[in-house]
Parts: structure tokens; sequence; C-alpha cells
């Protein structure tokens, strides 16, 4: 029974114990690459521009910025359209100027831009000459597109 016992004893003793791993000698390694290919890319974000109140005595200028983000290095076009130059109100006109940092926008017109890969914005500049003498009491607009394209 001692026998049994130590048998057992030592069984036991083995199946407690933790599980050694034999190591290869030398380690077996490998490597891989791991990569991923960049297309360029933008987004944009615009809000709507309230130039301010027109007094037909003086010409109206105010800014307002065109916000966006382009993948670093890439240069991109910043593209009008849609635009008049022409505020309405019914039958009633605005005429106005768009401008951006190189001189007058005008309808297809385009401002090239170079993506950091951070937010960058664009200044446009809103004039109304003075001299228009409209009815009052009306709110004038246009809407007019921007894009940015390759």
């Amino acid at each position: 029974m001692k026998r049994y016992l130590a048998a057992l004893a030592a069984t036991l003793a083995l199946i407690a114990a933790p599980a050694q791993a034999t190591p290869f000698n030398p380690p077996v390694t490998g490597t891989m690459k791991v990569s991923t290919n960049v297309i360029p890319a933008c987004t944009i974000s615009l809000t709507d521009f309230a130039v301010g109140t027109y007094d037909a005595n003086a010409a109206l200028t105010n800014t307002h910025s065109i916000n966006f983000q382009c993948t670093a290095g890439t240069t991109f076009q910043l593209v009008l359209s849609n635009f008049t130059g022409k505020l309405t109100s019914g039958t009633d006109t605005l005429n106005y100027t768009l401008a951006n940092r190189t001189g007058n926008w005008a309808n297809n017109g385009t401002l090239a831009v170079v993506g950091s890969g951070a937010p960058q914005s664009e200044t446009l500049t809103a004039t109304i000459a003075g001299g228009q003498y409209v009815p009052v009491g009306t709110s004038y607009a246009e809407t007019i597109t921007f894009s940015l394209e390759m």
C-alpha cells in the first residue's frame, strides 16, 4: 500500500506541476510588412455667409471662411460654381463681387490649394457696391457652390 500511495503522490505531483514548454534553440521568428496606399481625399465645410445689412449710401464688405481638410502634399482646386454676382429678391437685384487671396472670383473660377493634412481655410470676401437703391424689407440671396477637385 505504501508503494501505491507513493506512486499516486508522484502522479498527482506531475499533474499539479505547471507544464514547461521546451524552447527552440535558437528561437524561430518571422517578419511581415504591413502597408497601405493613400489616395487623395478632402472634406469641405461651408456655412451660410450673411454679408451684413446693406445701406445704399456705402459699399458693404465682409469676409467669411471656407474650411477644408485635404491629404498632405496634394494640390487641389477650390472651384466656385453657380455664381452670377447677383443677390436677388423676386425680380430685384443687388450686384456683388466675391474675392479670394488672388483676386475676384468668376463663375467656374478656381483657386489652387495644397493639402497639409490639417484643417485649413480660405478667406472669401464679398463686396456689395454702394449706390444700388433697391426695395427694402426683403432678403437678397444667391446660392453658390464650392467644391474641391483634383
